[in-house]
């Protein structure tokens, strides 16, 4: 073999196998070590100047009550994200940002029944690690978030109280940004909040939302339950912003 075909089949390997890293790091991200220095060009999210490549993976790294930061247009989840500490997510982007469930959307193993883009889990477990709370925006006046159920799922199923030690936040509040496009086949397709839940809004918007139409007592009741389902013990605080059916 010449000189010339060993230096042409040695860049042929040497792109492949910078092909199939490229590839894995790409699948893997959200497992991958990836965090570093905030880049906008590789990052979607961030906590203080800590870049994330997926927000699952801002979510999993982050401590309790820190500010993850949306810096992407627009974030696609395939799966529920599930929230088991007391974290807030807000944008600092002046045109907005967008949190939307992906067409092939599916719950996570752990809240099957409960199809949501956001599930906020407070149903403290015995080893105390299931506290979840999550406030929406910092302020009414922050850059609008929309969370988007794409007509797939409902957007936001939120349970129990949280975490006890935080006590100045709530299971759920609803400061600024968008809830819409969510769906389910009985009620609350944009807030389902159940199991003495506590939510309080101040801001932002819920609306455009929907049930099944077919569903059982749609016509009677259901339906005015289609932006925010207050159930089973639950408490819904209403200080401002817009509200469709509740």
């Amino acid at each position: 073999m010449s000189v010339k075909s060993k230096s042409l089949l040695f860049a042929i390997i040497l792109a492949l196998v910078t092909v199939s890293t490229i590839s894995i790091i790409m699948i893997d991200h959200e497992n991958s070590s990836a965090a570093g220095p905030y880049d906008s060009s590789i990052h979607v999210a961030k906590i203080g100047d800590t870049g994330y490549e997926s927000l699952h993976e801002a979510v999993n790294n982050a401590n309790s009550k820190d500010k993850i930061v949306i810096t992407a247009k627009e974030i696609v989840l395939t799966e529920t994200l599930r929230i088991t500490k007391p974290l807030m997510i807000t944008t600092d982007r002046e045109d907005g940002a967008t949190i939307i469930a992906s067409d092939d959307f599916k719950a996570g193993t752990y809240s099957g029944k409960q199809k949501a883009l956001i599930h906020v889990d407070g149903d403290a477990d015995s080893d105390n690690s299931r506290k979840g709370k999550l406030m929406i925006g910092e302020t009414p006046s922050d850059n609008p978030l929309t969370l988007n159920g794409n007509g797939v799922c409902r957007v936001i199923y939120c349970e129990k109280r949280g975490a006890e030690d935080v006590p100045e936040w709530e299971i759920l509040t609803i400061n600024s940004g968008v809830i819409t496009n969510g769906y389910s086949a009985t009620h609350g397709a944009g807030i389902f909040a159940t199991r003495a839940a506590r939510v309080v809004i101040n801001g932002g918007m819920i609306s455009g939302n929907c049930i099944d139409q077919n569903g059982g007592w749609y016509d009677t009741h259901i339906r005015y339950s289609e932006d925010i389902w207050v159930g089973s013990g639950a408490q819904v605080k209403i200080n401002g912003g817009s509200i469709g059916k509740i």
